[in-house]
């Protein structure tokens, strides 16, 4: 039998084995990128951003359908410095992400697919392309812009500011802004920020295009600019790079709003479904949602609806006692002046 000692001279001299062709195949099939980022307006270092390589299409010399693949991460020093090691042979293109700069990336993830010819172009003259080689080490110098900046106050229609309240920004495609707006074309997202305790926010590192901007306060519809719950009747802010758009100020009602109340059924029986989603949507086919779930007693209600026409949908609903599911139903609502209550809402059994 073999002592603990020998045991222990066996196991690292396995490893050590096993270490070297492991480590060799690291070194041979894969480089390092390194480099420095510099910030185009001020000539100074980008200290401490993100940098990240995205793939290279190999077909199109485009970036890759796929957002943040094989590449690597890396930060920046003091000096704007990054190294990246372990890269995948391949092309890339340095995507760098600081706040207030452009990221030419940024909201692409869902809409790539969306992209005219003309957008990808577009994107690409932005982006700095390196070449990584196994077993080489490549540099690049990447330089940074500014974009532009997006500022006001979101309150209430007392006064009152509107605090902690998410903000968000979309751009709309270059090529058909008012089917964008009207919903029938996906927008990117482009930006994000939270009112502070006065109510105001910036949103930052804008390129260029045309914007719509909404808050989204909680458990009621979406605000756009433009005081509206319609995305096709926001106020579109035409943005360049390095511009500064003060005065986005947008208004969230609290006079004039409805309850909406009832109940989830099902329509075989009548009994009440304790688990179902229920959602309030726009009649007009614009992107407003609330959301709501149901108690155990089936009843849901919304606390904060305008006049309007709107859709009363129920997805996700089952019956725990029965193990049976529901299929998806809407039902028509509209809010006038008053609220509503007592709303029954059918779930036909799915089978």
């Amino acid at each position: 039998m073999r002592s603990h000692r020998q045991l222990a001279s066996l196991f690292v001299t396995v490893v050590a084995a096993l270490a070297v062709p492991f480590a060799a195949a690291q070194s041979s099939d894969t480089g390092n990128v390194t480099g420095h980022v510099y910030c185009a307006d001020t000539q100074k270092p980008a200290r401490f951003a993100n940098v990240r390589l995205q793939p290279v299409d190999e077909q199109e010399g485009q970036f890759s359908g796929r957002l943040g693949g094989r590449g690597g991460f890396a930060t920046t020093g003091s000096d704007g410095s990054f190294r990246i090691t372990g890269v995948s042979p391949g092309d890339y293109y340095a995507d760098i992400m600081m706040p207030g700069y452009i990221q030419p990336f940024r909201g692409l993830i869902r809409n790539l697919d969306n992209l005219t010819q003309a957008e990808r172009d577009h994107i690409t003259a932005q982006l700095t392309r390196v070449s990584v080689a196994a077993n080489q080490s490549a540099n690049v110098q990447v330089m940074i812009y500014r974009g532009a900046t997006i500022s006001g106050t979101v309150s209430f229609d007392d006064g009152a500011p509107a605090a902690g309240v998410a903000l968000q920004a979309f751009v709309l495609p270059s090529n058909s802004s008012a089917q964008a707006a009207s919903g029938t074309q996906q927008q990117s997202f482009a930006g994000f920020a939270q009112t502070d305790d006065r109510g105001q926010f910036r949103l930052t590192g804008l390129a260029d295009g045309t914007y719509i901007v909404f808050a989204a306060p909680r458990s009621i519809f979406p605000i756009y600019y433009g005081n509206t719950i319609e995305r096709s009747h926001a106020k579109k802010l035409d943005v360049h790079a390095g511009d500064e758009l003060p005065g986005v100020d947008i208004q969230v009602p609290a006079a004039g709003m409805h309850s909406v109340s009832g109940v989830v059924v099902s329509k075989q029986d009548g009994h009440a479904l304790s688990r179902a989603s229920v959602q309030l949507r726009l009649s007009s086919g614009d992107t407003g949602t609330i959301s709501a779930t149901t108690a155990p007693d089936g009843t849901f209600t919304f606390n904060a609806v305008p006049d309007g026409k709107f859709t009363v949908q129920i997805s996700n609903a089952y019956d725990p006692a029965t193990r049976t599911g529901y299929t998806s139903s809407g039902q028509a609502l509209e809010v006038d002046g008053t609220d509503v209550s007592g709303l029954v809402v059918n779930a036909a059994p799915s089978n």
